[in-house]
């Protein structure tokens, strides 16, 4: 894979809320970046194939749960190339709004691929439903905003930090190996194509 230069400040797509992994991803991949957030995965690619955007950030695979994205289906779609890619370490987080217990929590919401990293958790608290949302940090800010009695969310510490939630529990994924690959995207020149 070839990599490039970015320059500092670029404007790069994300899926999901400020506060997620994939705004980790794109402030390691460009230096002090403009993000733009997008509901879908296919939203923040069609921002960078429309030229709303210079870049893109998305997940394509994770250790535990999988393929996240279809990349190949997106690239070709969108007219996009991968430029250079970033792996994160995730260390998922049960977060709710203040004050609450662990033992309180009965609805917990998040992305279903963070649903997944986290099956060991649920098995061992089979009180808690998991329950779909568009992303890990959006469900954070979610809960935090409407304070729903028993629900909590799965995300990383930065979206508790952003949106005021506490950590009830850290580290709740199957195991702490737990990464994802995260590619930056761009639109293909013709070559690429």
């Amino acid at each position: 894979m070839t990599t490039v230069a970015v320059a500092p400040g670029a404007t790069v797509s994300i899926q999901g809320e400020p506060g997620s992994f994939s705004e980790s991803a794109a402030r390691r991949l460009v230096d002090s970046p403009s993000l733009a957030s997008f509901g879908s995965f296919d939203e923040a690619a069609g921002a960078v194939a429309s030229g709303a955007v210079r870049y893109g950030v998305l997940p394509v695979v994770n250790s535990l749960a999988g393929e996240v994205l279809a990349l190949p289906e997106i690239l070709d779609r969108h007219g996009l190339a991968t430029v250079a890619e970033v792996s994160l370490t995730i260390r998922q987080c049960l977060i709710a709004p203040a004050p609450a217990e662990l033992g309180q929590i009965v609805e917990v919401r998040s992305h279903p691929i963070a649903l997944r990293q986290c099956r060991r958790f649920f098995a061992a608290h089979p009180w808690m439903n998991p329950k779909r949302a568009a992303d890990t940090a959006g469900a954070v800010k979610e809960i935090c905003a409407s304070r729903p009695r028993g629900v909590a969310a799965i995300a990383g510490a930065a979206a508790a930090e952003r949106y005021g939630g506490v950590i009830l529990a850290e580290g709740i994924a199957d195991s702490p190996n737990n990464v994802t690959t995260f590619v930056l995207l761009e639109r293909a020149r013709t070559s690429d194509r």
